[in-house]
């Protein structure tokens, strides 16, 4: 165990350079220096944790509610980010410890609470752009309101594979997984393991950032990028647009409510790629959007597109190609789509991989201005060693 070890001496391995047995070598005395930098620091990495702690829970949304919301929130909030930054830290925690006598705790969170204006200001900054991008502002201008635009009227479900284990079970394993991982870091820590500690603990918050961040682009970031996407392709509102591989309708009825005259067609197996996949679930949420009006919904294959040559004005698709086995079967898809293009037409499908070989199929097929971008941390699906890219393409007239 560190504690033990960290006094456990041994002269004749003194100054040792770091090596496999001893990560930081040894002191002068032949103990290992790892041993009593992580039993010397308990307490100090404790209190940087709940300093940190109370620094994001006050910062992260106090600064996304005054950036996003503005008005008196925003005077509000700035005004006491403002007052906390004109009190003297230091006499304000001298005064707490003394109420709250040898309490790391109320130090700590004394100091999280005087430090959380400063990130919070960042915050703020940083959301002040998002709020006057030309998609918020084509929505206002629509006559949506701000808490219109934050909530979503349908049901989407989560995306993920569910073919094989259901997505109930899969919810299962992950939180048995991290409950387990947890009850490992408060054993180790305990028992004053703490390099097993340690590391338990960071699979624990590496599993609890994986699936924060899977759970994020699922519910909020694919949505959130469509948004701009769409803004980006500034729709005149009577187009042909088709949807391939629609599942309940997220892109589908994001992409129908720019289309007041127009049309939006999906075409899905409706297989269990989303929790609660099926037509019958899409037509609900088409009705709850109130664009039902306006949304065909077609059970087809993308391989065989059962439309005429030259249909569609654009054609879109998020996490849908990639759900072909086959790579001639992907190529496939790319050619139905082209086909069922009008000259002019643009195309902009999203996927995980294979984004390279549609770029360079489209090229084949003489389609310009053929782009592939990654779409960042928004549709980051568990991080950004799996990110979702973007390929563009515009049909020759």
């Amino acid at each position: 165990m560190v504690v033990d070890s960290q006094n456990a001496g041994d002269l004749f391995g003194a100054n040792r350079l770091p090596n496999w047995s001893h990560l930081l070598g040894t002191d002068t005395l032949g103990r290992d220096v790892l041993s009593r930098l992580l039993v010397g620091d308990r307490v100090t990495l404790v209190g940087v944790v709940e300093a940190l702690i109370v620094v994001l829970v006050l910062a992260v949304p106090l600064g996304l509610a005054a950036g996003y919301l503005g008005g008196w929130t925003d005077r509000v909030v700035t005004w006491l980010a403002d007052l906390t930054f004109s009190l003297p830290a230091v006499v304000i925690i001298i005064v707490v410890l003394s109420v709250f006598p040898a309490s790391m705790l109320a130090g700590m969170t004394t100091f999280g609470v005087i430090a959380a204006p400063g990130l919070m200001r960042v915050v703020r900054s940083a959301t002040l752009p998002i709020r006057e991008e030309l998609y918020i502002k084509a929505a206002e201008a629509s006559g949506l309101s701000r808490t219109y635009m934050r909530r979503r009227q349908g049901d989407y479900g989560v995306d993920g594979d569910f073919r094989v284990i259901p997505a109930r079970w899969q919810a299962m394993i992950v939180a048995a997984l991290a409950v387990a991982l947890v009850a490992l870091t408060v054993r180790n820590a305990v028992a004053s393991t703490l390099v097993g500690a340690v590391v338990t603990g960071l699979l624990a918050l590496g599993l609890v950032l994986f699936v924060g961040s899977y759970l994020r682009t699922t519910r909020v970031g694919k949505f959130e990028v469509w948004a701009r996407i769409l803004s980006d392709l500034r729709l005149r509102g009577d187009e042909q647009v088709l949807d391939l591989g629609c599942g309940r309708g997220a892109l589908l009825l994001s992409v129908a409510k720019l289309l007041p005259r127009g049309r939006a067609v999906g075409i899905d197996l409706w297989r269990a790629d989303q929790t609660g996949n099926s037509p019958d679930a899409t037509r609900r949420n088409a009705e709850r959007e109130g664009v039902a009006d306006r949304v065909e919904l077609d059970a087809g294959d993308m391989r065989q597109l059962p439309f005429a040559d030259n249909t569609f004005d654009l054609i879109i698709s998020n996490l849908a190609v990639h759900n072909i086995p086959s790579a001639a079967g992907r190529r496939a898809a790319i050619d139905e789509a082209v086909r069922v293009l009008r000259p002019g037409g643009r195309l902009a499908i999203a996927d995980l991989w294979a984004t390279n070989r549609h770029r360079a199929r489209l090229q084949e097929l003489g389609l310009t201005d053929v782009r592939r971008r990654n779409l960042g941390w928004r549709m980051w699906w568990g991080g950004p060693w799996f990110p979702t890219r973007l390929v563009t393409a515009t049909k020759n007239t």
